[in-house]
């Protein structure tokens, strides 16, 4: 097992919680976070060969050819229940449109998903209808079965398919560990030992990202929407039960004991 930890961050899945405990085990010089963001001058393997830890938007194929050599590399991820990922982040991008600061930081078609969704009523079933049935191709990379989107890397600008989602299930063996965010507090307890051993044996729960407030305030209108949204979701719940299965009664899930 590696000594450098690579955190593959899919959207929403309590990604600030976990950079944000790291950050307290490392220099500034041995940590870094949204490697997808580094300038593209840079040598992204340069930059990891002097990392402790490094996290990124990044998928697990295109992983492979960064983590080199990739035993010096604990790889994990968390994923989240599928409906409940897409929610938030339906909520982020609406939200950054209120958020200056976040708004010029990300790209173009963000901005324009967030200013489509400042139209939208979120509370009104019909628009919301009319908002997934006419999302852009560019925002399916976004919300089309997102958490499978990252152990596949395909077109950003298709909806997936079953042989996507299969791909995915075969990728989950490329982890030392996958963590599931609702159970959160045991999956950081299970990580923290398979990386760490006794070093946290005292340690303090990482704080869970409060700043992305729902939009959906009629949570009456949720189980329509979930019905709404089940060919965005699909295969990521197909992924998520497989990982759920794995971990029943094995509290050390990864490629080395899976």
């Amino acid at each position: 097992m590696g000594n450098k930890f690579f955190f593959l961050h899919i959207p929403k899945t309590g990604g600030q919680s976990i950079n944000h405990f790291f950050r307290q085990t490392c220099t500034d010089e041995t940590y870094i976070d949204h490697i997808e963001s580094l300038d593209k001058k840079a040598s992204i393997k340069e930059v990891l060969s002097c990392m402790k830890f490094a996290s990124g938007h990044i998928p697990i194929t295109r992983l492979k050819g960064i983590l080199i050599p990739p035993h010096e590399w604990f790889l994990f991820t968390f994923v989240r229940d599928p409906f409940s990922q897409l929610l938030s982040h339906l909520s982020w991008v609406r939200n950054i449109w209120s958020n200056p600061s976040i708004y010029k930081r990300v790209s173009e078609e963000v901005q324009q998903l967030s200013e489509i969704f400042a139209r939208t009523d979120f509370n009104n079933l019909n628009q919301l209808k009319s908002l997934v049935e006419n999302l852009p191709d560019y925002a399916l990379v976004f919300f089309d079965n997102c958490q499978v989107r990252y152990l596949v890397d395909p077109d950003p600008t298709t909806y997936l398919g079953e042989k996507d989602c299969n791909r995915a299930i075969n990728e989950l063996s490329c982890f030392d560990y996958i963590g599931i965010l609702e159970d959160f507090e045991n999956s950081i307890k299970e990580l923290i030992y398979l990386g760490f051993g006794n070093r946290f044996s005292d340690f303090d729960i990482p704080y869970k990202n409060k700043n992305n407030p729902k939009i959906f305030e009629d949570e009456s209108l949720l189980p329509s929407l979930k019905e709404i949204t089940a060919h965005l979701t699909q295969y990521d719940e197909c992924l998520y039960k497989k990982i759920i299965d794995l971990r029943k009664g094995v509290k050390q899930f990864g490629k080395n004991n899976s």
